[in-house]
Protein backbone atom coordinates (compact mmCIF):
# COMPACT_ATOMS: atom_id res chain seq x y z
CA UNK A 1 0.00 0.00 0.00
CA UNK A 2 1.55 2.99 -0.98
CA UNK A 3 2.13 6.02 1.77
CA UNK A 4 -0.56 8.56 1.51
CA UNK A 5 0.74 12.38 2.09
CA UNK A 6 -1.14 15.56 3.92
CA UNK A 7 -1.71 16.52 0.45
CA UNK A 8 -2.88 13.53 -1.06
CA UNK A 9 -5.38 12.64 1.98
CA UNK A 10 -6.63 15.45 1.77
CA UNK A 11 -7.44 14.80 -2.10
CA UNK A 12 -8.46 11.62 -1.56
CA UNK A 13 -10.34 12.00 1.90
CA UNK A 14 -14.19 11.85 1.84
CA UNK A 15 -15.16 12.89 5.64
CA UNK A 16 -18.85 11.52 6.52
CA UNK A 17 -19.76 10.75 9.61
CA UNK A 18 -22.15 7.52 9.76
CA UNK A 19 -24.42 7.01 11.87
CA UNK A 20 -27.59 5.12 11.97
CA UNK A 21 -30.92 6.55 11.69
CA UNK A 22 -32.43 4.30 13.99
CA UNK A 23 -29.95 6.01 16.77
CA UNK A 24 -31.42 9.18 15.66
CA UNK A 25 -28.37 10.82 16.04
CA UNK A 26 -27.25 13.08 12.83
CA UNK A 27 -23.54 14.78 11.86
CA UNK A 28 -23.94 18.44 11.59
CA UNK A 29 -22.00 20.95 9.85
CA UNK A 30 -20.90 23.87 12.54
CA UNK A 31 -23.64 26.56 12.59
CA UNK A 32 -26.01 24.20 12.77
CA UNK A 33 -29.16 24.90 15.61
CA UNK A 34 -28.63 22.02 17.66
CA UNK A 35 -27.29 22.63 20.63
CA UNK A 36 -23.32 20.78 21.55
CA UNK A 37 -22.73 19.08 24.97
CA UNK A 38 -20.47 21.11 27.61
CA UNK A 39 -17.84 18.99 28.26
CA UNK A 40 -15.02 19.78 31.18
CA UNK A 41 -11.45 18.58 30.91
CA UNK A 42 -10.64 15.47 32.21
CA UNK A 43 -7.33 14.65 34.16
CA UNK A 44 -6.39 11.37 32.50
CA UNK A 45 -7.00 12.66 29.08
CA UNK A 46 -3.98 13.18 26.00
CA UNK A 47 -4.66 14.90 22.76
CA UNK A 48 -3.12 13.34 19.83
CA UNK A 49 -3.41 14.19 15.64
CA UNK A 50 -4.18 11.47 13.45
CA UNK A 51 -0.75 11.59 10.88
CA UNK A 52 -1.98 11.40 7.84
CA UNK A 53 -0.31 8.36 6.76
CA UNK A 54 -2.33 6.82 9.69
CA UNK A 55 -5.38 7.44 7.78
CA UNK A 56 -5.56 3.86 5.32
CA UNK A 57 -4.14 1.96 8.63
CA UNK A 58 -6.86 3.14 10.84
CA UNK A 59 -9.97 3.50 8.06
CA UNK A 60 -8.98 0.79 5.69
CA UNK A 61 -9.25 2.01 1.74
CA UNK A 62 -11.48 1.31 -1.25
CA UNK A 63 -9.96 0.36 -4.32
CA UNK A 64 -10.04 3.07 -6.10
CA UNK A 65 -7.25 4.68 -3.37
CA UNK A 66 -9.83 7.06 -1.37
CA UNK A 67 -11.41 6.27 1.88
CA UNK A 68 -14.06 7.50 4.31
CA UNK A 69 -13.67 8.54 7.50
CA UNK A 70 -16.50 6.98 9.86
CA UNK A 71 -16.85 8.87 13.40
CA UNK A 72 -16.56 8.60 16.23
CA UNK A 73 -14.50 5.46 15.97
CA UNK A 74 -13.82 4.01 19.52
CA UNK A 75 -11.28 1.50 20.29
CA UNK A 76 -10.80 0.07 23.58
CA UNK A 77 -7.51 -1.69 25.31
CA UNK A 78 -6.58 -3.69 28.01
CA UNK A 79 -3.77 -2.12 30.44
CA UNK A 80 -1.93 -4.60 27.92
CA UNK A 81 -2.23 -2.81 24.69
CA UNK A 82 -4.59 -5.53 23.46
CA UNK A 83 -7.98 -4.30 21.74
CA UNK A 84 -10.92 -5.32 23.66
CA UNK A 85 -13.90 -3.64 21.33
CA UNK A 86 -14.00 -1.17 18.31
CA UNK A 87 -16.65 0.98 17.63
CA UNK A 88 -17.33 2.43 13.94
CA UNK A 89 -19.78 4.40 15.19
CA UNK A 90 -21.51 6.15 18.32
CA UNK A 91 -24.09 4.30 20.22
CA UNK A 92 -26.75 5.43 22.27
CA UNK A 93 -26.18 2.59 24.67
CA UNK A 94 -22.33 3.23 25.08
CA UNK A 95 -22.64 3.51 28.56
CA UNK A 96 -23.99 0.02 28.97
CA UNK A 97 -21.44 -1.29 26.63
CA UNK A 98 -18.47 0.57 28.65
CA UNK A 99 -19.70 -1.43 31.83
CA UNK A 100 -19.55 -5.14 29.94
CA UNK A 101 -16.29 -4.83 28.61
CA UNK A 102 -14.77 -3.21 32.27
CA UNK A 103 -16.14 -6.00 34.02
CA UNK A 104 -15.26 -8.86 31.50
CA UNK A 105 -12.68 -7.75 29.57
CA UNK A 106 -11.74 -10.28 26.14
CA UNK A 107 -9.19 -9.51 23.48
CA UNK A 108 -10.68 -9.63 20.62
CA UNK A 109 -8.51 -12.03 18.14
CA UNK A 110 -6.69 -10.15 15.46
CA UNK A 111 -7.18 -6.72 17.00
CA UNK A 112 -5.17 -4.20 16.37
CA UNK A 113 -2.46 -2.90 19.92
CA UNK A 114 -2.21 0.10 21.33
CA UNK A 115 0.85 0.26 20.14
CA UNK A 116 -0.34 0.06 16.88
CA UNK A 117 -2.86 2.44 17.30
CA UNK A 118 -0.54 5.56 18.54
CA UNK A 119 2.08 4.71 15.94
CA UNK A 120 -0.58 6.39 13.36
CA UNK A 121 -0.73 9.44 15.47
CA UNK A 122 1.06 12.65 15.98
CA UNK A 123 2.12 14.10 19.31
CA UNK A 124 3.83 17.26 19.96
CA UNK A 125 7.01 17.70 17.47
CA UNK A 126 5.34 15.16 15.00
CA UNK A 127 6.31 12.22 16.41
CA UNK A 128 4.43 9.17 17.42
CA UNK A 129 3.54 8.78 21.13
CA UNK A 130 4.24 5.60 22.51
CA UNK A 131 2.73 3.41 25.77
CA UNK A 132 5.17 4.93 28.33
CA UNK A 133 3.80 8.82 27.40
CA UNK A 134 0.28 7.75 29.11
CA UNK A 135 -0.01 7.04 32.81
CA UNK A 136 -0.57 3.42 33.72
CA UNK A 137 -4.58 2.49 33.48
CA UNK A 138 -7.07 -0.66 33.21
CA UNK A 139 -8.25 0.15 30.03
CA UNK A 140 -7.33 3.02 27.26
CA UNK A 141 -10.93 4.53 25.30
CA UNK A 142 -9.06 5.78 22.01
CA UNK A 143 -11.57 8.20 20.22
CA UNK A 144 -11.22 9.45 16.82
CA UNK A 145 -12.99 12.51 16.95
CA UNK A 146 -13.69 15.81 14.72
CA UNK A 147 -14.50 19.02 16.33
CA UNK A 148 -17.46 19.28 13.94
CA UNK A 149 -18.82 15.74 14.30
CA UNK A 150 -21.42 16.60 17.19
CA UNK A 151 -21.96 12.52 17.82
CA UNK A 152 -17.95 12.64 19.07
CA UNK A 153 -18.99 15.30 21.36
CA UNK A 154 -21.77 12.99 22.54
CA UNK A 155 -19.75 9.79 22.98
CA UNK A 156 -16.99 12.19 24.56
CA UNK A 157 -19.87 13.25 27.30
CA UNK A 158 -20.16 9.35 27.70
CA UNK A 159 -16.51 8.13 27.84
CA UNK A 160 -16.13 11.28 30.48
CA UNK A 161 -19.25 10.69 32.81
CA UNK A 162 -18.56 7.10 32.75
CA UNK A 163 -14.60 7.12 33.74
CA UNK A 164 -16.65 9.87 36.52
CA UNK A 165 -18.90 7.15 37.85
CA UNK A 166 -16.11 4.43 38.04
CA UNK A 167 -13.24 5.87 40.05
CA UNK A 168 -11.96 2.51 41.15
CA UNK A 169 -11.00 2.12 36.90
CA UNK A 170 -8.03 4.19 35.89
CA UNK A 171 -8.79 4.90 32.39
CA UNK A 172 -6.89 7.22 29.55
CA UNK A 173 -9.37 8.97 27.81
CA UNK A 174 -7.38 9.39 24.90
CA UNK A 175 -8.66 11.64 21.88
CA UNK A 176 -7.44 11.81 18.34
CA UNK A 177 -8.08 14.53 16.07
CA UNK A 178 -9.07 13.08 12.87
CA UNK A 179 -9.85 16.03 10.34
CA UNK A 180 -8.36 16.75 7.72
CA UNK A 181 -8.57 20.44 8.04
CA UNK A 182 -5.62 20.04 10.56
CA UNK A 183 -2.97 19.46 7.60
CA UNK A 184 -4.79 22.18 5.33
CA UNK A 185 -3.84 24.46 7.74
CA UNK A 186 -0.39 23.46 8.77
CA UNK A 187 0.62 23.76 4.65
Amino acid sequence: MSRITAATGAVLLLVTCLVTIAMSTACHEPGHDRAEPQLESHPREYNFTLAPDGFVPVFGSRPDGTFTIRLPHLGIFDHEGQLLLDLKSYRTDLPKVLKEVTNDPKPLKGGRTLTEELSQMWAMGRRAPVMSDLSDADFFFVTNEAEWCIPCKDQLKDLRDFTKANPGIRINVVRVETDTKVFEADK
